[in-house]
This record gives C-alpha cells, structure tokens and sequence, in this order.
C-alpha cells in the first residue's frame, strides 16, 4: 500500500476506535476481545508480553488472543479492526466500505462521538477543550493566562487538554500547554499518557515534541503497554 493509502487506513482506523468507545456496552465479550487484540497488534505488532498466570483469567485470554495474531501485518490489523467494527456493529455507524475516496469519509459523529445536550452545555462552561480540539491557540492562550490552575483539569471523558491536542494532531496547540506547565505524563482513565495517543496516531512531530520536554517512556497504560517498547519511538531516539 503506497503512503497515501497508508494514511486514509489510518485516518479510519483512528476514526473507528474512537467510536467504539461509544459502543463498547453493545458488544459482546467474544466481540471486543477480536477488536482488542487487532487494536493491539495494529499498534504494538507482535505480542513480547510474558504470558499472564493461570489464574490470571482476563490479561490471559486478552494475551491469547492478541498473540494469535502474530505476524499480521499493522495495515491488515487496522484493516481488519475496521471490517470487524462494521460487522459487529449491523451497519449502525453507516460506515463507509474501504476503497475509493468515500471509503475513508466516515461520519463526523463517529470521530468526535455524537453530542447531546449535556455535551453541548459542558463545552459552553469548558471551552477551552473545543478550542484546544479545534487549534483555537488565540482563545487558550488567553485562557491560560487566567486559568492555569485548571490547565490538567480532565474533562468528563477523563482527558486532559495535552491528551485531546496529542489526539488530535495539534503539535502547536500541545507546544503551548507544555511551555505553560502541562503534565506530560498525566494519565487518562486507561492509564495511558500523552504518548500513548501521539504513537497511535503516530505523528512525529508531536512525539519529538514530548520526548524533548522530558516524556517517560516508562510509564505502561492498564494493559502494560510501554512508550518504549514502541518501533517509532525507537527509531526518534535514534536519529
């Protein structure tokens, strides 16, 4: 696959995991553990974690299963994550087949979740994570200025705003809250940290962002998923 339909994969497969956190409660047990583990092979590649103990009964079937996927390659992972989603799923999140460009142009609503009025209310009280999601950089800096006691402040998601700029791409947006004191580190609900979610989306300039202000690569999400064990990551600290 040539890097242009590398990047409209991606661009999906980003799209896709964010809307199964919407979805989550619909699926089956059997469901999500296949859309774990593509999730994990598509990210990691091939499982080195030892294997949990016996008695250890969930981190061992999420174990089995992501290490049956050895060898798969990370676009045949995204791939398949996508095809499973939309299997799953009954066609419910109308998204599009591959191929083609309308294959990549899936719903809004899947890549930002679906608003409700509640939703709507918080982002009129929080502001500052609609602009930091939309590179608004005018509007936050002048809300840091008066505000920079509430600059890790998660959201109702449990995301901070260096979380939602990595998330979204926005290396000016996550430079500005770290030059104003952000916690690199900080962690989200899934333990995972700002790095986690610059290595999904797998932008460069963000990560050599986070690592040049001191990121820990040490640091493992819930599923012991470290920075460091990461192929990218790797390679930036080489060159």
């Amino acid at each position: 696959m040539n890097s242009t339909g590398d990047n409209m994969l991606l661009k999906e497969f980003n799209r896709a995991t964010t809307y199964v956190k919407v979805m989550a409660d619909q699926l089956n047990t059997d469901q999500l553990l296949s859309l774990y583990a593509r999730y994990k092979q598509a990210t990691f590649g091939n499982c080195h974690t030892p294997k949990p103990a016996f008695y250890e009964f969930e981190a061992k079937k999420k174990w089995q299963a992501w290490k049956a996927l050895e060898g798969m390659s990370r676009q045949d992972a995204m791939s398949s994550y996508v095809s499973l989603l939309k299997e799953v799923a009954d066609n419910s999140l109308n998204l599009p087949e591959t191929g083609g460009n309308k294959g990549t142009q899936l719903p809004k609503s899947v890549s930002v979740m679906a608003k409700s009025k509640d939703d709507d209310n918080m982002s009129k009280s929080e502001p500052q994570f609609e602009w930091c999601k939309d590179g608004l950089t005018s509007e936050l800096r002048v809300w840091l200025k008066n505000n920079s006691g509430m600059l890790d402040k998660p959201d109702e998601s449990g995301l901070s705003l260096l979380h939602w700029a990595c998330d979204r791409e926005r290396g000016d947006i996550a430079q500005i809250l770290i030059e104003h004191g952000a916690n690199i580190n900080i962690k989200d609900k899934e333990g995972e940290v700002p790095l986690h979610y610059a290595l999904l989306n797998e932008n460069e300039e963000i990560l050599k962002i986070l690592l040049k202000s001191g990121a820990d690569l040490s640091i493992p999400n819930l599923d012991g998923d470290l920075p460091a064990s990461n192929q990218l990551i790797q390679k930036l600290e080489k060159s």
